[in-house]
C-alpha cells in the first residue's frame, strides 16, 4: 500500500490543555502506524481556557509551529490562562467583535497559517491531503484556502455544529456569510467526518450531497493515559462524586450543578442519604457569581472545589471517585453531540451519573453500554432523578457494588481503532 502524504491543521495541540487538542493530538500519534506520513500545522501560542502542560508526548513528530512559546508546566494547578474573556473587559466591545470575528476567534491566527502552511506545501509538493478539525472552524477555512492554492484534497472533521445547529447566531447580514462558509466547507471537501450519529444526520439532511462522502467517527479515549495512572481501591463508604470540566455559566445554556445539589438536599432532608456520606469534588473554573451561590448552597460543606487542574490529575481524581458526574445543557448540541469527558469516563470504569437533555444520544451510549445512572433536566423529572440518585448511593455505599468494564466493547471509541478508520479514508480518496 502506498504510504500518503497528510498536512493535518490545527489551531490547538499540546501543550494546550483544552480539549480541542486531544483529537488532532491522538490523529499524529496513530496514523503513522497506518503507513501515513504526518506533518502537523498548529500554533503553540493558542489560547487555551484551561491552560497548559499537559502529558501528550510530541517527541518525534513533525510540527510546524507558527509561534514558538514554551508555557511553564511546574505546577500541579493549572491556572485559567488567556482567553478571549479576560482580554477584553468591555461587554459590549466583547459582543461586538465577536459578530465580526468571523467565523471565530481563531481567525486571528489565520494570517500566520497560511503563510507558515503555504512554504511548507512549497517545499513538500508530494502532500496528498489536508485534514482540519474543528473546533476552530478557522481550522477549516485555513485547509480550504491551502487545499485550493495547491490542489490537494480536502478532509474536515466536524467535533461542533456550526450553522447547522449551531449555538451561536450572528446578526444578518453575517449571518449569510457563516452559511457560505459552511455550505462552501461541506461541498468543497472530498470527506467529512461527524463526532456523532446525530450530527451525521443533520448535515445530511441540510446537504444531502454528502451522504456519500460523510463518515462517523467518535471523539474516545487511548489505553495509554491510563497506564501510569495507578488504580485506586475506593472505599464505599461515602458516595464520592467527581466532576470535571466547564460550567459555561455565561453561555445561554450553561451546565446546572445544582439539579444534583438540590436533589441531595431533599434526600438528605428526608433521611434518605445521610449528608456525612456525601463528597463532591469538582474540577473546574468556578464563576464568582455562581460561587456566591454554592457558598449559600445546603450541600456546600460536602464540596470541594480543585480549580483548574491538569489533565493528568483530573485521571487520578477519577480513579479516587466512586461516582463520576456528567453534566450537559439544553441544546440541540448538547442533544447531538457527545463530549470527550464522556470517553475519559467511559476508560475510567467507574460508574457515571449522567444529567442529560432528554433524548440526548449521549443517554442511548449510556444505556447501550450500561455506563451508569441517567437523570434528565427537564423539571418534570425531578423526582426520577431523586430515586436515580438514590439507586447509586444503594448500589455504590450501602451494597457496595463492583463496576467491571469489559473494554473491548468499545473498540469504535479506542483513538488507535479511530486512527484506522481515518486512515483509510484518506487511503480511499479518489
Amino acid at each position: 500500500m502506498t504510504q500518503k502524504k497528510v498536512l493535518l491543521v490545527s489551531y490547538s495541540f499540546p501543550p494546550s490543555n483544552a480539549p480541542a487538542a486531544q483529537r488532532a493530538f491522538y490523529f499524529a500519534k496513530y496514523l503513522p502506524e497506518n503507513n501515513i506520513e504526518l506533518s502537523v500545522l498548529t500554533t503553540s501560542k493558542n489560547i487555551s481556557s484551561l491552560g497548559y502542560g499537559n502529558s501528550m508526548n510530541t517527541e518525534g513528530m513533525k510540527i510546524i509551529d507558527t509561534d514558538s512559546v514554551i508555557h511553564s508546566t511546574n505546577s500541579t494547578t493549572v491556572h485559567q490562562a488567556i482567553t478571549s474573556k479576560n482580554i477584553i473587559k468591555n461587554n459590549w466591545l466583547k459582543k461586538i467583535l465577536v459578530q465580526l470575528m468571523i467565523p471565530d476567534r481563531g481567525i486571528i491566527w489565520l494570517p500566520k497559517a497560511l503563510k507558515f502552511g503555504s512554504d511548507f506545501l512549497r517545499k513538500n509538493n508530494a502532500i496528498d491531503s489536508i485534514y482540519a478539525t474543528a473546533p476552530s472552524f478557522t481550522n477549516f477555512l485555513i485547509a480550504y484556502i491551502l487545499s485550493k492554492r495547491f490542489n490537494k484534497k480536502l478532509i474536515c472533521d466536524f467535533r461542533d455544529f456550526y450553522v447547522v445547529n449551531g449555538l451561536f447566531k450572528r446578526i444578518f447580514p453575517l449571518n449569510l456569510l457563516d452559511k457560505l462558509l459552511e455550505k462552501t466547507i461541506v461541498k468543497t471537501s472530498a470527506h467529512l467526518i461527524f463526532i456523532s450519529k446525530n450530527m451525521k444526520a443533520v448535515y445530511e439532511n441540510e446537504y444531502p450531497f454528502i451522504k456519500n462522502k460523510s463518515t462517523l467517527i467518535y471523539n474516545g479515549f487511548d489505553d495509554s493515559d491510563f497506564q501510569n495512572i495507578q488504580a485506586v481501591e475506593t472505599s464505599n463508604n461515602d458516595l464520592k462524586i467527581f466532576f470535571a470540566g466547564s460550567l459555561y455559566f455565561e453561555s445561554k445554556h450553561p451546565r446546572d450543578i445544582f439539579m444534583l445539589l438540590d436533589a441531595l438536599e431533599t434526600l438528605v432532608k428526608n433521611k434518605s442519604i445521610s449528608k456525612e456520606k456525601i463528597e463532591i469534588k469538582i474540577a473546574a473554573f468556578i464563576h464568582p457569581d455562581l460561587m456566591m451561590k454554592i457558598e449559600k448552597h445546603f450541600m456546600f460543606n460536602s464540596i470541594k472545589l480543585l480549580g483548574i487542574i491538569k489533565r493528568e490529575n483530573v485521571l487520578l481524581e477519577m480513579q479516587q471517585a466512586n461516582l463520576l458526574w456528567h453534566i450537559l445543557g439544553n441544546s440541540k448540541q448538547d442533544v447531538g453531540a457527545i463530549p470527550i469527558k464522556t470517553f475519559e469516563y467511559i476508560a475510567s470504569e467507574k460508574p457515571v451519573l449522567f444529567f442529560v437533555p432528554k433524548g440526548a444520544e449521549l443517554s442511548e451510549i449510556a444505556t447501550e453500554f450500561n455506563l451508569g445512572y441517567i437523570c434528565y433536566l427537564e423539571k418534570e423529572f425531578k423526582e426520577f432523578n431523586q430515586q436515580q440518585i438514590l439507586k447509586a448511593f444503594r448500589d455504590i455505599v450501602i451494597e457496595k457494588r463492583k463496576y467491571q468494564s469489559d473494554k473491548s466493547r468499545f473498540k469504535n471509541f479506542r483513538r488507535d481503532y479511530q486512527a484506522q478508520q481515518l486512515a483509510e479514508i484518506i487511503q480511499n480518496l479518489n
